[in-house]
């Protein structure tokens, strides 16, 4: 920002929402800077970059915890083959 003059969001915004998604860390730095912004359309834009970061480390999370409980008891039922 120069001037005074208040940016707004990076246009077309779905792509950086799915960049958010799909690379965590990118959508966190871009909603911690478009949240320090000036302006309702940035701290929106920002917010759902962190919202996009959020669903996508519960989701890894979540496949973890599913990964831990249950692939240890499948390997202790399934039958050995050579």
């Amino acid at each position: 920002m120069t001037n005074g003059e208040v940016t707004t969001p990076p246009e077309p915004k779905w792509l950086f929402y799915i960049l958010s998604f799909l690379i965590p860390i990118f959508g966190l730095i871009m909603g911690i800077i478009y949240q320090s912004r000036i302006g309702d359309e940035n701290k929106h834009f920002g917010k759902m970059c962190i919202i996009m970061f959020i669903i996508n480390l519960v989701l890894v999370i979540l496949c973890w915890i599913i990964s831990v409980v249950h692939f240890p008891l499948f390997a202790i039922t399934a039958p050995v083959t050579y």
